[in-house]
């Protein structure tokens, strides 16, 4: 977890506004397997019964750019998958990998009832998917950068409030 980073730093300011347990992962001390370097998530996050979420928050603006209706950025990095799905393995049965979007929404745009979140004079919506759910139904963006993307209907359809997936 970067504290300089916004998208981050108003995620765990989320989590503390409702609560939730977490702990924030040191990325300075990025874990080393025997092949290779494992990448970090970001939070350790408790969630319902005995789940506990491994977080990777990915942070999007979302705005008009050239006119244009607003996209929702939906990429990840392969390694990011691959990532959380070695934790999860680390971890066992009870943890499970989660991409949570930070969409910081530009002014103009409105966010549902009860999803707006403001931090620092911005407002951000935030969404989880699990990564399961995501690997299973991306599409390739780019071989060369490594990156996956879902379809914008999919991913709007497997995207949740992360306040499901929060502890109740």
């Amino acid at each position: 977890m970067k504290r300089c980073v916004h998208y981050e730093a108003a995620f765990e300011a989320f989590l503390r506004a409702r609560r939730v347990p977490y702990l924030a992962v040191d990325e300075a001390r990025r874990a080393l397997s025997r092949e290779h370097r494992l990448k970090s998530f970001d939070f350790l996050v408790d969630g319902p019964g005995p789940v506990q979420w491994l977080v990777d928050v990915k942070g999007r603006r979302f705005a008009r750019t050239h006119g244009r209706a607003p996209r929702w950025e939906t990429w990840v990095s392969q390694a990011d998958l691959d990532g959380l799905a070695r934790w999860e393995g680390h971890f066992g049965p009870a943890a499970r990998g989660l991409l949570a979007f930070a969409f910081w929404i530009d002014t103009g745009h409105r966010v549902p009832d009860g999803l707006a979140f403001g931090f620092r004079g911005r407002t951000y919506l935030f969404v989880g998917v699990e990564r399961g759910d995501y690997a299973r139904a991306a599409r390739i963006r780019s071989r060369r950068w490594g990156t996956l993307t879902l379809p914008r209907r999919v991913f709007l359809g497997l995207a949740r409030p992360l306040e499901e997936f929060l502890r109740h």
